[in-house]
Order: C-alpha cells, then structure tokens, then sequence
C-alpha cells in the first residue's frame, strides 16, 4: 500500500509527455519499487552480513587468508557473485580488467557468430592482467556451460588460461563447495 501511495504521488510530479501522459504511474511504480528494494538490501549488502548468502564467511575468509587489502582476486564466474560485493567490502580489486565472467561467457557464447575473435581478444586481454597483475588467488566457479561445447564453464576457462596456470596450484581451502576451484599462486612465482 505504502509503494502504491508513493507511487502515486511520485506520478504527479512527472511531467506529462505526448502519448504516455496517463500512463506515468507504472513508471513511478517501478522506480518507488525499485528504491525500496534497494534500500533493504544495500545495507546487508555493504555490511557484508547477508544472511541470504550462507557462503559469505567462507568466501571473506579464504580472501582474507590468501591476499591482503588492495591485491587483486582474480575471479571467473558467470554472474558478478562471489567477487562482489566481497571483494570491495574486504578493500581487495578484480584481477583482471572485466567485472566478472559474464563478458566472458558472453565472448565465448558469440563464437559461432566471429569465429572465435571476440573469445581469442577477451581471453588474450584477461592473461595479460593476470600476469601483470600477479593476483595470489584464481577462483573459477564451475557449472554448466551452454555455448562451451561440452565442457564445463571451468573446464572452458581454464583451458583459456593454460598460459599463466603454471605459476599457480591448486588448493581446497575448507567450506567451500568443490563447485568452486581455487587456485594459489605458487611461491617460486610470487616474486618477492
């Protein structure tokens, strides 16, 4: 009821455009919706206590075992989670220049469209920062992969990120689901 009087009133504030005049107030239902959600779930979401999350500690406390604030995690998944919020909220950064796999799954997906070209440049650019970068942790979440030709979306990735794999090894960090492989970078190749 609150959201539908808000809305309401956020619609009269609205100036009226040609063809929609009488149709402002599902766009300020949307956007009255929109905030409200937003405002119940930013505070967990920033206070790093979500309790829709059950993985969360897990995840905090493998960062926080592995790198220290401002070290790149490189992170492979294909939604934005696990890396964010985490990796923010523990003042740690992305390990390679896209927010998280869904360009890549997307660059993998496009395949049969280029030929290949969109994989080979983003996979090409995500090695380079990974070498630049040197992060301590690779995490790549697995699951099933559509437009990855009967592999695994790990399976996928990883065999894209051969190159620089050799400087890292695999470890089972405790609590995480075997979904998740991790891996540490080794300390011959850590550089100091």
């Amino acid at each position: 009821m609150l959201v539908v009087f808000l809305a309401e009133t956020v619609s009269r504030t609205l100036p009226e455009t040609r063809g929609v005049g009488r149709h402002r107030f599902f766009p300020a239902l949307l956007a009255v919706a929109g905030w409200l959600v937003l405002l119940w779930f930013a505070p967990r979401a920033l206070s790093g206590n979500d309790p829709t999350n059950p993985l969360l500690p897990q995840f905090r406390t493998l960062f926080e075992n592995y790198t220290r604030e401002t070290e790149p995690v490189a992170v492979f998944s294909t939604s934005v989670w696990p890396a964010y919020p985490t990796l923010p909220q523990l003042r740690r950064r992305q390990g390679h220049r896209f927010l998280s796999a869904p360009y890549l799954y997307i660059a993998i997906a496009a395949r049969r469209e280029d030929g290949g070209a969109a994989e080979k440049l983003v996979f090409g650019m995500v090695r380079e920062d990974i070498e630049r970068e040197r992060p301590p942790l690779i995490l790549v979440a697995d699951g099933p992969c559509a437009p990855c030709e009967g592999r695994s979306f790990a399976g996928h990735v990883l065999g894209q990120l051969r190159p620089v794999m050799g400087a890292y090894t695999r470890i089972l960090p405790p609590g995480l689901p075997p979904r998740f492989l991790v891996f540490a970078r080794t300390a011959e190749s850590s550089g100091g």
